[in-house]
């Protein structure tokens, strides 16, 4: 029988205090690592490494290293590279290759919270080893391994969400990383920066005219058809979150993400939110879905056009 001392019985029950936390945003979508596709190199910062034998030892190199963003490892015959990218640019297109990104290390202890956050466990002789089940297991995005020493001896714990972290001494907690998609890999995106699409905007006689679709009379300026979009200049830096009210920014049906959507916390992931489009007694008249992408430095929408018009998305500072 194992003897529970009052440090793991306080640690057992705050696992077991049920958080507010936010709803599961899933793992990478099986993008933890990625083919034929690397980043732009400059040899000026970065890094190539000769008879690098495997994949999971140039993850390792980056892992390691205080100034890796990304990683590339290239087995091209004789020789096998591994490419450690200080900062992530651009995108290229590479033969016999397969780039990452580290994951990030939680620190403080052991993830707590509510049980249905719990994906899993299993045992695993050392974090990586725990790492590698998660990347493995679909919506799992952060692990706790415990180690020998612990009650839970060589044990790995799978997680969709991390919002508390609890001390512990004989544990480590990693964040799994994303690959991002092609969105962020320097693809073609659209601006949203039309002044009027913020709430906060000018007001002007235009206001209930413009629409988010193609080839109206009333088609916004900055409107180029379903896609990816980045907002910012005077339209501000994202999507608004709150029901602007009706005949706000420049249009009639107001759009703004409505419910508990959440944005993406890491580089590449991905996550659905709901928009709706306010009308003069209803606050959800109509509605879509969009995508939103953590692209590090900005977010990028995948906004489709509105379902009415005139329509539009409106923006936030």
């Amino acid at each position: 029988m194992i003897d529970l001392n009052s440090k793991s019985i306080c640690f057992l029950f705050l696992a077991s205090i049920q958080f507010v936390a936010s709803s599961k945003l899933g793992g990478c979508n099986g993008e933890h690592t990625v083919e034929g596709i690397s980043w732009i190199f400059d040899s000026a910062v970065d890094s190539v490494n000769l008879d690098v034998n495997t994949l999971e030892d140039c993850a390792g190199m980056c892992q390691m290293s205080s100034n890796c963003s990304a990683y590339t490892w290239q087995d091209e015959g004789p020789l096998s590279l591994c490419y450690i990218f200080a900062e992530v640019r651009g995108r290229e297109t590479c033969f016999s290759c397969i780039s990452g990104v580290p994951n990030v290390r939680v620190p403080g202890g052991a993830c707590a919270g509510d049980f249905d956050h719990i994906l899993g466990e299993a045992s695993a002789n050392s974090s990586a080893v725990c790492v590698g089940l998660c990347e493995q297991t679909d919506e799992c995005s952060y692990i706790t391994w415990f180690n020998a020493s612990s009650i839970f001896e060589n044990t790995c714990f799978m997680y969709s969400t991390c919002d508390e972290v609890r001390p512990c001494d004989d544990c480590e907690s990693w964040q799994i990383s994303c690959v991002p998609g092609e969105e962020c890999f320097g693809q073609e995106y659209f601006l949203l920066n039309d002044t009027l699409r913020n709430v906060n905007g000018p007001v002007t006689n235009n206001t209930t005219q413009m629409c988010d679709q193609m080839d109206q009379n009333s088609t916004s300026f900055d409107w180029m058809g379903p896609g990816f979009y980045k907002v910012e200049g005077q339209a501000g830096s994202g999507i608004a979150k709150e029901a602007p009210g009706y005949g706000a920014c420049g249009t009639e049906l107001s759009g703004y993400i409505s419910g508990p959507a959440l944005y993406p916390k890491r580089y590449g992931e991905r996550s659905s939110a709901s928009v709706c489009f306010q009308s003069e007694d209803n606050e959800c008249y109509l509605s879509n879905t969009i995508t939103i992408t953590n692209c590090g430095e900005y977010t990028l929408y995948y906004l489709d056009e509105t379902p009415s018009c005139p329509a539009r998305y409106c923006t936030v500072d």
